[in-house]
């Protein structure tokens, strides 16, 4: 796709061949495993998203997430306790994002560990079923039975 012909030719024009690597495929598991466990961070500039695996994989890892501010991201994440959200069209508040995080290794560790507690807390398989169960009773006791 086009996007990805400018990112190449944007990581050229800037000399980056060296310290930026783009990948324009699919993922294998072990790879994704491989990423999150190198990585200090996870950005996700989305434009518009319901939901993302991606979030919740970077969740998981306990990584600082940096994300836009839509769509699903905003009923997940809480700006400055599970991740830094930025609006979509502001280039300069994710770079400043991204920086502030870089030069804060604590910030970073809070995120990550706010965001992994929060994955922890609302969207573990056992937090699942037991809002299921509740609401399963909620209707059972509702309808009489």
């Amino acid at each position: 796709a086009w996007y990805m012909e400018e990112i190449a030719a944007r990581i050229r024009e800037l000399g980056l061949e060296k310290s930026v690597r783009t990948f324009f495929r699919p993922f294998t598991t072990d790879e994704i495993v491989l990423f999150h466990s190198a990585s200090d961070m996870v950005v996700l500039p989305y434009k518009d998203i319901t939901q993302s695996a991606a979030l919740f994989t970077a969740m998981a890892f306990g990584k600082a997430i940096i994300a836009t501010a839509v769509g699903g991201f905003t009923e997940t994440l809480k700006d400055g306790k599970t991740a830094l959200l930025v609006n979509y069209d502001d280039s300069g508040g994710l770079a400043s994002a991204i920086l502030r995080l870089a030069r804060s290794p604590e910030e970073m560790t809070a995120l990550g560990s706010g965001a992994l507690e929060e994955l922890k807390m609302n969207y573990s398989w056992d937090r699942i079923a037991q809002m299921t169960m509740e609401y399963y009773m909620s209707v059972s006791t509702a309808h009489g039975s």
